[in-house]
């Protein structure tokens, strides 16, 4: 049974960035301006998880409907589940960590922008339309 608690967690993580941001912890700003170095530290974890994923399932046998080509089977995970405990490793890897990730740079945007001018522009429908037509 897979345990949903996605919500609570986002919660948690806006609670925390907004504590650490307001005392002065970590300043929300310092996510954009060091953009390379935070995706660059991010996808080696995310691919650093999936080699530790692959190469256990391979090693214990754990393996489920592996296709005989590496590439594949590493990109689509040789274990079925991977688990630490109640956390699932692919979803913790594949989904939490790239969207908060996002969230946290949009939001990082966002404060850099309120610092440098004062306001935050918003995104009106028309421009909005010349970049999707």
């Amino acid at each position: 049974m897979y345990n949903c608690n996605a919500y609570i967690c986002m919660y948690i993580y806006i609670f925390t960035m907004g504590f650490l941001h307001y005392f002065n912890i970590f300043r929300l700003t310092s996510l954009i301006d060091n953009y390379g170095a935070v995706m660059s530290v991010a996808m080696i974890y995310g691919f650093g998880i999936s080699f530790l994923t692959y190469f256990y399932a391979v090693v214990t046998g754990t393996t489920h409907r592996m296709s005989g080509n590496v590439v594949y089977d590493f990109f689509m995970g040789a274990s079925l589940n991977p688990r630490i405990g109640s956390v699932d490793l692919k979803m913790f890897a594949e989904v939490r960590v790239p969207w908060f990730m996002l969230f946290g740079l949009s939001v990082s945007g966002c404060v850099k922008q309120y610092d440098n001018y004062g306001y935050v522009t918003p995104v009106s429908q028309r421009t909005f339309c010349q970049y999707t037509s």
